[in-house]
């Protein structure tokens, strides 16, 4: 089974809502489980013991400072007899993850209480101020967390980034506004409209069946100035592999490169100034194309959607896909402030992701594809 991607920003809006392989978070209790518990939910309260549960976000590749920052998640009715339970919130000072931390080790500052929330609607705390912190080095991002305010009988529960993939839609989100330093670029999908495309890489680091990708192989996730980078496989929703797919430019502008080199193989360069000149404005990239297939030339003036050439497997490459970069001043890497504010079909470079069926499982099938409106 597989899923698509409907959910879009405003131009100066990125949501972000990470699956099992991206997203961070767990519980664990002061009795029954006081190492980490790390599936579908998240929850705080007790009866007589206490539960308190831990969420952080991979905050790379988001906007720098924000006007306004949300985490928003969804709870649910335990449907017994317990009554919901308000919350202290805690930012973390320490190190943890889904798997060691034990219950009372993780250094915290207490920040505030929170109400209870009402089982079905979405429940948003704004961090502003700590998320802009967290961006700008002042603090270490630690994430938050979330203890209750009682425990005799009273528990708060919210569904985590663990859920299943037919329940994506449920999963913790952020949602960060933010005002671009630039007039940002607005794309469209390199690959024919009418229907969806899987992801098989996203941008930093690798994928869901590489989750721990070696930052010295440069055929293993995406990282320097290539950070911004999405690889497309082959295959549309209906799973069916693609031959001799077709790739379209993204947005119009001129042709800076159109090449071959032994690492990028055949590869198409497009700059948005029009001026060929790759240390200002922004650029796209895509890679690994098919031999006597480019239909551009350097300096050539192109438009969205026009036909560039047709997926390949050339140069430095561990498959037929296409590897699509974004730029700016011919940078394209996680420090690179202009490159957060870039959408394509409406949804922010972030939040193409990959996922596999099994929940993130390491030996299942990539199901995250995300729809085109590209047409010549």
């Amino acid at each position: 089974m597989m899923f698509v991607l409907t959910t879009f920003s405003r131009a100066d809006q990125v949501v972000y809502q990470p699956g099992p392989f991206q997203g961070t978070d767990m519980w664990l209790s002061s009795v029954y489980n006081q190492t980490a518990v790390d599936e579908w939910r998240l929850q705080t309260g007790g009866w007589g013991d206490e539960y308190r549960f831990f969420i952080k976000f991979d905050l790379d590749g988001l906007p720098l400072n924000a006007t306004s920052a949300v985490l928003w998640m969804l709870p649910y009715d335990r449907g017994d007899s317990s009554t919901l339970v308000g919350m202290y919130v805690d930012k973390n000072t320490g190190v943890w993850d889904e798997s060691t931390t034990v219950y009372g080790q993780t250094p915290s500052q207490y920040l505030g209480s929170v109400s209870a929330p009402t089982p079905g609607y979405w429940y948003g705390i704004n961090f502003t101020s700590i998320y802009n912190n967290w961006k700008s080095g002042v603090w270490d991002n630690h994430g938050f967390k979330f203890r209750p305010q009682g425990t005799n009988n009273q528990f708060s529960q919210f569904y985590s980034s663990g859920l299943p993939y037919v329940y994506d839609w449920a999963r913790p989100q952020l949602i960060i506004n933010y005002t671009p330093t630039v007039t940002p670029l607005s794309l469209k999908m390199p690959l024919p409209g009418n229907k969806s495309w899987m992801v098989t890489t996203e941008i930093g680091a690798g994928d869901c069946k590489d989750p721990n990708p070696d930052p010295n192989n440069p055929n293993v996730g995406h990282t320097g100035v290539n950070y911004f980078s999405i690889d497309f496989g082959g295959r549309d929703e209906s799973g069916i592999l693609r031959s001799d797919l077709s790739i379209y430019a993204a947005a119009g502008g001129k042709v800076v490169v159109a090449e071959y080199d032994t690492y990028n193989g055949n590869y198409i360069v497009i700059d948005y100034v029009y001026d060929g000149n790759l240390s200002t404005g922004y650029q796209t990239r895509y890679l690994h194309l098919k031999d006597n297939t480019l239909q551009v030339s350097y300096g050539d003036d192109v438009s969205q959607g026009q036909l560039l050439a047709t997926m390949g497997n050339t140069g430095y490459s561990d498959g037929i896909h296409l590897h699509f970069g974004v730029r700016y001043a011919n940078v394209g890497s996680l420090t690179t402030n202009e490159l957060t504010f870039v959408s394509m079909e409406g949804i922010n470079l972030k939040s193409y992701m990959t996922e596999c069926d099994g929940v993130g499982g390491i030996n299942g099938n990539w199901i995250a594809f995300y729809p085109s409106t590209n047409t010549q």
